[in-house]
């Protein structure tokens, strides 16, 4: 089968406008490991963590919950200002935004979009983690995502890859 044909059978969403109710449902969401950059170093952390997370409309707001921690979430689209682009990094994410354009034929770019902030406090230090997530299939179950959380507090930084399947 070849790669157009192979993303054509998967019911991609490239180029499609998405609306927040499709992303409405329950999650296994899985967070890779990390790298942890401070003090001019980087940290590779070896931990994959499985957990369950729901994605709900509360009022107007599309809103990620799991275990007690709430992300709002917002649909970007094709004017979002920053494209985004990633390297394959070995043992963090598997896939890069090339592998992704082969893959579905089209730029990671051109998918729907899903940002989202959250912050936490520990022993005084705000830490604030960015959520990317590219949507690339939708079913009736929900969506499947990749993408990234960019954490950032107390002098130091950490990129995680995620992944995110409808149960």
């Amino acid at each position: 089968m070849t790669t157009p044909a192979l993303a054509q059978t998967y019911n991609t969403l490239c180029g499609v406008a998405l609306e927040a109710e499709q992303l409405v449902g329950a999650y296994t969401l899985t967070v890779g490991n990390a790298l942890v950059f401070g003090n001019s170093q980087v940290v590779p952390i070896d931990d994959i963590q499985t957990i369950s997370a729901t994605i709900a409309l509360v009022g107007e707001e599309l809103v990620l919950e799991s275990g007690g921690y709430s992300v709002t979430l917002e649909i970007v689209g094709e004017d979002y200002e920053t494209e985004w682009d990633w390297d394959r990094m070995d043992g963090i994410l598997e896939v890069s935004s090339e592998d992704f354009l082969m893959v579905f034929n089209c730029s990671a770019n051109d998918f729907p979009r899903v940002t989202g902030q959250a912050s936490s406090v520990s022993d005084g230090v705000t830490f604030v983690s960015n959520y990317y997530l590219v949507v690339h299939t939708v079913g009736e179950a929900g969506a499947n995502m990749i993408g990234a959380i960019h954490g950032e507090g107390g002098g130091i930084s950490m990129k995680r890859a995620v992944r995110m399947i409808p149960d």
